[in-house]
């Protein structure tokens, strides 16, 4: 026999949808159950809890209240009607201490408020009572993951404590993509074997589904530049910027992995449109009216684990801009450009560096890394070079040896350091 056809669970057991859909109703979890009742005794109410870290299956019954920490096969008895209680509820996830004086160590129970509500109105029933039922949370019915559960092609359960887990790791948001895969764990902080995939509007969260609360961590990686390679039923996501960095691999149903790929290309659309439009708006204000100098960006990072940049740079003018932007980023907030015409090779200057900037389709040769060092060795400061196209192998070897800070900035306002010099600067 089981749980859902012995008399005296069946109605507690199709009262508890959450614990159905934890274990089936012949496991040996309820299998224990069954051999501790007597012959008599009815369950009026049936529910998983945790302590903390490991799941606890309860069972209130006509005369006594029974519990069972599966992890460390711990199994406990009491007198219903003499339980004691103490609550805490500074948490959502209260806390409950239950003992009926036979143990100095009371019971401790952890869950939301309407469960731990329903057990407490469990242990006040008569004996004679008919069966209540657990409070359940329904990813099919539950605002936040009911169109994604709709429209998933490979669900989890909708009910049960993986599906708590899930409607824990949403918080307030809403779920856009809800699926089942296994995880194969690449970072030590990203559960591994069989997880709910679960997307919002801005990051993906990976639940384990572990038998026991303890393996059932979660883990949420950023939308940020998150990019995605799906080869029949594998699916990579990694970043692309600064350099690939792959930060998960799952494996399962190529469905569900479709259904993750559309969600993230959808992020890629939406950045894309956002990048669109931010440029429009910084193009807008590039040019100022005072003295049609470019306006200095800003320097911002672009999504997460994303490389910090200035605006896009299209010209020479907003080359300099881009790079009295980067020397302001490093601490000189006096930098500005220098007005066109002859600058004896400094295209920026501040009160401690001077800078020159060369928007060209050549690497920069040694004579103009000279020249700037001479010009910065004359107004006792130091030097950097900004360059579009990089610099020879003579001028760079120069370079280092001179103390000038050279740089590559990159057409998308992101700069990379080619001398020690400019490594210390961006520290």
């Amino acid at each position: 026999m089981d749980v859902s056809t012995d008399p005296r669970t069946r109605e507690a057991w199709e009262a508890s949808t959450r614990a159905a859909s934890h274990a089936l109703p012949d496991s040996r979890v309820w299998r224990r159950l069954l051999a501790e009742l007597d012959a008599s005794e009815l369950v009026l109410y049936l529910d998983v809890f945790t302590d903390g870290s490991r799941d606890v299956f309860v069972a209130a019954t006509s005369e006594r209240l029974l519990s069972w920490t599966v992890l460390s096969d711990r199994f406990r008895r009491m007198v219903r009607r003499a339980v004691q209680v103490t609550e805490h509820t500074r948490t959502v996830n209260g806390v409950l201490r239950l003992s009926d004086g036979s143990s100095s160590t009371p019971l401790r129970l952890v869950g939301r408020p309407e469960q731990r509500t329903a057990l407490l109105k469990a242990l006040r029933l008569p004996a004679d009572a008919r069966p209540i039922r657990a409070v359940v949370l329904d990813l099919t019915t539950s605002p936040k993951t009911k169109s994604a559960y709709a429209a998933s092609p490979l669900p989890p359960p909708a009910t049960g404590p993986v599906a708590d887990a899930v409607l824990g790791a949403l918080g307030s948001a809403k779920a856009q993509c809800l699926v089942q895969a296994a995880q194969i764990s690449l970072h030590p902080a990203l559960p591994g074997g069989e997880v709910i995939v679960v997307g919002t509007g801005t990051k993906i969260t990976f639940v384990a589904v572990g038998a026991d609360a303890k393996s059932r961590p979660t883990m949420g990686i950023g939308r940020g530049s998150l990019r995605w390679d799906l080869r029949g039923n594998e699916l990579t996501l990694f970043h692309d910027q600064p350099t690939r960095s792959t930060v998960a691999l799952l494996r399962g149903d190529p469905r569900a992995l479709e259904a993750v790929v559309v969600l993230v290309r959808r992020w890629a659309e939406l950045d894309a449109v956002a990048d669109g439009q931010r440029t429009a708006k910084q193009q807008a204000r590039r040019v100022t009216a005072a003295d049609g100098a470019p306006a200095i960006p800003a320097i911002r990072r672009t999504g997460f684990l994303g490389r910090k940049r200035a605006a896009p740079i299209g010209t020479w003018q907003q080359a300099e801009a881009a790079a009295c932007a980067w020397l302001r980023q490093m601490g000189y907030n006096d930098a500005k450009v220098t007005p066109t015409g002859k600058d004896a090779g400094v295209d920026v200057i501040a009160r401690k560096v001077v800078a020159q900037v060369k928007w060209e389709a050549t690497p920069v040769g040694r004579p103009k890394v000279q020249q700037l060092h001479g010009a910065a060795t004359h107004a006792r400061k130091k030097g950097a070079f900004f360059s579009r196209s990089g610099y020879t192998a003579d001028a760079r070897a120069w370079a280092e040896t001179a103390g000038i800070a050279a740089f590559v900035l990159l057409d998308d306002g992101s700069l990379a350091p080619t001398t020690s010099a400019a490594k210390k600067m961006m520290r």
